[in-house]
């Protein structure tokens, strides 16, 4: 799920669920005009993610083929420690994974983060989180923030995803 917020609107309440999702979710009144706050707790203890580990690796492997000079590989084994979770789109039936990129998720207790990897730079995902990063000194700018990590530049993605995740528990402020 990509927010941990939502709001009932027209006496709906949607939640869409990523497969392999392990958690819970807590609906109760916002306190305002008589919305609902929805709290998503994520306690998947599987750190490779919905796809497993097959797909992602797979992905990885085409990353490193396409770039020699990635640190995919870098960066998605630092994410995974900082508590980060792996997910590949699922291929159309018969096909291999031929997607371009593996999506990270940080399920912060403010904010969740997405974060999509290809083969050269990590593009971040949704409005807040993108207007965090666009103020790290790392960032590069195009229609949405990207962190670079190719010829080396793992340590610098990672550090700017650990600013992520201490904005997304309320511990850093935007």
């Amino acid at each position: 799920m990509n927010n941990q917020r939502s709001l009932m609107t027209n006496n709906e309440l949607h939640f869409h669920i990523d497969r392999g999702f392990e958690g819970s979710f807590i609906v109760r009144p916002d306190g305002s005009d008589g919305g609902l706050e929805v709290e998503v707790r994520n306690t998947a203890t599987d750190s490779s993610g919905a796809a497993g580990d097959a797909a992602i690796e797979s992905i990885l492997v085409r990353f490193e083929r396409y770039y020699a000079g990635s640190c995919a590989r870098a960066v998605y084994e630092g994410l995974l420690a900082a508590g980060w979770s792996a997910f590949a789109p699922e291929p159309r039936v018969g096909s291999e994974p031929s997607t371009p990129y593996i999506r990270m998720v940080y399920p912060g207790s403010v904010e969740s983060v997405t974060l999509f990897m290809n083969s050269k730079a990590v593009v971040v995902g949704g409005n807040a989180a993108q207007s965090f990063a666009a103020t790290l000194p790392t960032v590069t700018m195009r229609q949405t923030p990207y962190f670079y990590h190719q010829g080396g530049n793992a340590v610098l993605v990672l550090s700017a995803a650990a600013q992520m995740v201490e904005w997304a528990d309320g511990r850093l402020a935007a």
